[in-house]
């Protein structure tokens, strides 16, 4: 439920229709194209798909970036070898955060979030696929094969640099709108997307782009729009470290909150319906909840979490949050008590 406090905060400060730029940036003078990380770590290795109801994942694509270079430079296509670089300098790291577990890693819950990848840096289709252990590179590598694809002649291997200041940028593309990408790293719980927008938020707001850079970019855009954060104490993103501290309070406040300041008033488009999406698309069924509950789930070893709004059956729209601790492994019994109570909740008439 860390993530709901990312999200939330990300947007108030960025707004929903913020975009993550990824760019070329050329240097005749060694022949060397450069593929600049600007946070878009849901890039496609194609076309991308972006438009109107699109998933943010794929939005924009490698392909139409090496489309858009060939383009503004028609002497790639004459002439010696290009080399191709990649720059993610902009991303201070470490891409993987030291409170991360290894599990984490080793699971594919989660990729380093060094701000420039294809899919998440899946190396399969599986959703919890093993992840590119250096992301950008894997994404530069597709980028020197869609330019190769192009009639680019590649020479040598994809390496990392810091971008010449005797380049220029030749071309871009943008990802899906900031509301696009909550919502996906809200309906999936993704972990590695919830990391890197938390710093590219540290990055937008002029912190360092750290753990503890988003960390307080988090906490300070949450206090910008009304939310109390009086004992929040936050080291990821996403909410697998164990020295976070989110109290109920924190989440309901961050709930309310959005709900009230313009940029975050579509918070309830943006988090999954209950029986229908996400992780919470297998809870509620044959319920009076289905499709009255919205929310976000928190499930770690140990621990089980809910945090959300559930519609009263006499219209009333209420914040709650559910916080659990200190279990044995395996969360099915907080997690039904969790939805007993909010199925009571949307039951009730609750201003009786």
């Amino acid at each position: 439920t860390t993530k709901l406090l990312t999200a939330v905060s990300a947007v108030a400060d960025l707004g929903p229709d913020h975009r993550m730029t990824t760019s070329a940036t050329w240097e005749p003078a060694g022949r060397v194209l450069t593929l600049v990380a600007g946070g878009d770590m849901l890039l496609a290795d194609g076309a991308g798909h972006g438009g109107e109801g699109a998933d943010a994942n794929g939005w924009a694509g490698l392909g139409d970036l090496a489309d858009a270079v060939v383009e503004a430079l028609p002497e790639l296509l004459q002439g010696g070898a290009v080399a191709v670089a990649v720059d993610d300098g902009a991303f201070a790291g470490p891409a993987v955060n030291p409170d991360w577990p290894e599990y984490a890693l080793t699971s594919g819950y989660v990729a380093p979030a060094s701000g420039l990848a294809v899919d998440v840096a899946r190396m399969t289709d599986a959703h919890y696929a093993p992840r590119h252990d250096d992301p950008s590179l894997a994404a530069g590598e597709d980028f020197a094969q869609a330019l190769a694809g192009r009639g680019v002649r590649i020479g040598g291997d994809v390496e990392r640099v810091a971008d010449p200041a005797t380049s220029e940028t030749v071309a871009s593309v943008s990802g899906a709108p900031l509301s696009e990408v909550v919502h996906l790293l809200l309906r999936d719980s993704d972990n590695t997307i919830a990391e890197i927008v938390a710093r590219v938020h540290a990055l937008e707001t002029g912190r360092p782009t750290t753990p503890a850079g988003a960390a307080d970019a988090t906490i300070a855009g949450l206090a910008g729009i009304g939310v109390d954060v009086d004992g929040l104490v936050l080291h990821d993103g996403a909410g697998f470290s164990d020295r976070n501290r989110v109290s109920p309070a924190h989440l309901t406040g961050a709930i309310t909150s959005a709900l009230a300041a313009e940029p975050t008033r579509d918070l309830l488009d943006w988090l999954p319906l209950g029986g229908l999406e996400g992780t919470v698309a297998s809870r509620y069924a044959d319920t009076s909840a289905a499709g009255m509950v919205r929310a976000k789930t928190g499930s770690l070893t140990g621990v089980t979490a809910l945090a959300g709004t559930v519609q009263t059956a006499d219209g009333r729209l209420l914040a709650f949050a559910l916080l659990a601790d200190g279990m044995p492994y395996g969360p099915r019994p907080p997690r039904d008590a969790f939805d007993e109570m909010v199925t009571a909740l949307a039951d009730c008439g609750c201003e009786d």
